[in-house]
């Protein structure tokens, strides 16, 4: 399967799981007022998800199966089921919304209400039906280390707050350079983020580890981040969480990603068992083009 480098600015919107039950009718929750989807080049090898200001979602070559971890808040490893082109036909999709303006900022409890918004969308245009189930599973519990945390809080504590509309559109992360505030960029042994909160940083090492990692250091606020690792036997998977940059140079007396995070990090991952909640796929189709 061809890579896919995932683009997508966090700092518009904190990414929380919502359990929604399954079979929930498209109805019940919000939707896209106006809404394009036709399959992309499949020559292209990248795709982005970007949400923009007025309610507005644009993506362009993304697979089915990438839309549901974005739509439901799924790590690769919490998303079963599906037909064989749910993970290799790309789409582009132009959606609208009407959001009423806001000066106050958002709730990090409350839904990323694009991501609902595209529940909708995948129900009513790929027929999408889904159940959900409990599962014991190995996860990584994330703990500050007996010296204390290293973690590097951000210059700028502002909150993130949402797009109003005539702002400029969000532009995709860049694999390389400097990044914007909100955004993480992950890569084969290399992790950065500027000004982002412990939710979204949780998120992108359980990307990496293949495996949930539950939060339990208590940090609050916004970090910046820059961890680098040797990536022996870890690869970035695909997911919502960031572009995938360059591969680091493999350093054979470089720390593996558990010393990384310790050591640069003040923080230590521990192997535990909880019970994690996977999205399995009942039935989907593809959409019409329109």
């Amino acid at each position: 399967m061809r890579h896919i480098g995932l683009a997508l600015l966090l700092g518009m919107f904190v990414i929380a799981v919502v359990v929604v039950a399954a079979g929930q009718a498209a109805a019940q929750q919000p939707a896209f007022e106006v809404a394009s989807i036709k399959p992309s080049d499949p020559d292209q090898h990248a795709g982005s998800i970007m949400i923009q200001p007025g309610g507005r979602l644009a993506i362009t070559g993304m697979p089915l199966r990438e839309l549901v971890k974005f739509a439901y808040s799924l790590q690769d490893f919490q998303l079963e089921g599906g037909p064989a082109w749910a993970r290799t036909d790309p789409w582009n999709i132009e959606a609208r919304a009407e959001e009423p303006r806001s000066t106050s900022p958002p709730n990090p409890n409350q839904p990323n209400m694009a991501a609902v918004r595209l529940r909708s969308l995948l129900e009513d245009r790929f027929q999408l039906r889904t159940h959900r189930e409990s599962r014991d599973v190995p996860v990584y519990e994330l703990t500050i280390s007996k010296r204390g945390s290293k973690m590097k809080l951000s210059a700028d504590q502002t909150p993130a707050r949402p797009p109003e509309p005539g702002e400029p559109q969000s532009q995709p992360i860049k694999p390389n350079g400097a990044l914007d505030r909100f955004s993480i960029r992950v890569g084969r042994g290399s992790l950065d983020a500027e000004a982002v909160g412990m939710p979204n940083i949780v998120q992108a090492l359980s990307s990496i580890l293949r495996r949930t990692v539950i939060d339990q250091t208590g940090l609050t606020g916004l970090y910046d981040v820059k961890l680098q690792w040797t990536p022996e036997g870890v690869v970035a998977a695909p997911g919502p969480v960031g572009p995938v940059a360059p591969d680091v140079p493999a350093d054979r007396d470089g720390p593996s990603l558990f010393t990384a995070i310790q050591e640069q990090l003040g923080l230590n991952v521990e192997s535990a068992k909880a019970p994690v909640e996977v999205l399995v796929i009942d039935s989907v189709q593809r959409p019409t083009e329109n």
